[in-house]
């Protein structure tokens, strides 16, 4: 429900080989695209339907986002599966599920954001992906414009966005694994952009509750770009940095570090918690994309998590130590 993520019928594949003619392979081209998109997302408002293809299953939403001079606030809806809301804003990201109190998930909100992370690739991370555009075919009616966003290495995944020509937000994306295979899926079938949202979306979209109103949360302490951690990561692959560090206690009152290493697009979480039990998670898992590796270090679960290969993460595990252990 959280990601709203393989199966891409062949007739979808011919419309992709039909528009590679089209093709401009002019990286600045790209880069307004892409800035276009961001600035879409800050200041369009939005309603419309999606399906999202992903984990061996398919999953249809109704996306409702409203930007005004309060901010930006988003409400997406199941429509089959597991029935369930998702609402996000300055607050955070609540879940609400059926029988279940609402849970805050997130505390950080709109503070980050897909598209930005794709322009701070094209401004700091030169050389780590190829990127290029060209015009390509219609989503949910609406003629697009294609971004290609292929790496460089065999360390991360590549990307697909359509972008609507008109206002620039994101309609339809794919993530491509090394071998050129789609992993994940999403595109709208139906969407209505406003300039000025209506009243009516604008109530559609619940405020949330202080955040000491809420009964069932994850609380985040953030520490910092690095903050007071003694964990380190030896080999991390080009262009892969620290970007963010929290100590965080969940319900049970147990502490875990949670530290965030980026390109800029792609991005590891690595999770250490102190245990004196057996470990509960070695070696590896996958999730569609999503893979998970875990192993014990110094009598602590270490587990990264990422959208990137398993040679990835495999990588960086390998090279994780305490700097605050013990010489032999």
């Amino acid at each position: 429900m959280m990601s709203l993520y393989r199966i891409i019928p062949f007739a979808l594949i011919s419309l992709l080989s039909n528009v590679a003619a089209y093709a401009t392979d002019n990286p600045d081209d790209a880069a307004s695209w892409l800035s276009k998109m961001s600035q879409a997302m800050s200041t369009k408002s939005f309603k419309g339907t999606f399906v999202y293809q992903g984990y061996g299953e398919m999953v249809a939403m109704k996306i409702m986002r409203v930007n005004d001079k309060s901010g930006s606030r988003e409400r997406l809806v199941s429509l089959n599966g597991a029935r369930g809301e998702v609402i996000r804003d300055h607050q955070g990201v609540t879940c609400n599920l059926p029988n279940v109190n609402p849970m805050v998930v997130d505390k950080r909100g709109f503070r980050k954001v897909f598209p930005s992370k794709m322009i701070n690739v094209l401004n700091q991370a030169s050389g780590l992906y190829i990127i290029s555009m060209k015009k390509a075919h219609q989503v949910a009616g609406r003629d697009t414009r294609v971004v290609n966003i292929i790496p460089t290495d065999r360390l991360r995944y590549g990307y697909r966005v359509w972008l609507d020509e008109n206002s620039g937000l994101l309609l339809k994306s794919q993530l491509i694994d090394t071998t050129g295979k789609i992993l994940e899926q999403l595109m709208y079938t139906s969407i209505e952009v406003y300039d000025s949202p209506p009243e009516a979306l604008g109530q559609a979209i619940p405020q949330q509750a202080a955040e000491d109103e809420q009964d069932n949360s994850i609380e985040f302490s953030e520490a910092g770009e690095g903050g007071d951690s003694t964990w380190q990561v030896d080999h991390l692959p080009k262009g892969f940095a620290l970007a963010e560090y929290n100590m965080e206690t969940l319900q049970q009152h147990k502490k875990f570090e949670h530290l965030v290493y980026t390109d800029g697009l792609a991005s590891v979480s690595v999770f250490i918690e102190r245990t004196n039990k057996q470990p509960s998670f070695i070696g590896t898992s996958h999730m569609g994309a999503v893979t998970a590796y875990g192993s014990m270090i110094d009598q602590h679960q270490v587990t990264v998590v990422g959208e990137v290969p398993p040679e990835t993460l495999q990588l960086m595990i390998n090279s994780i130590r305490n700097t605050s252990a013990k010489l032999p």
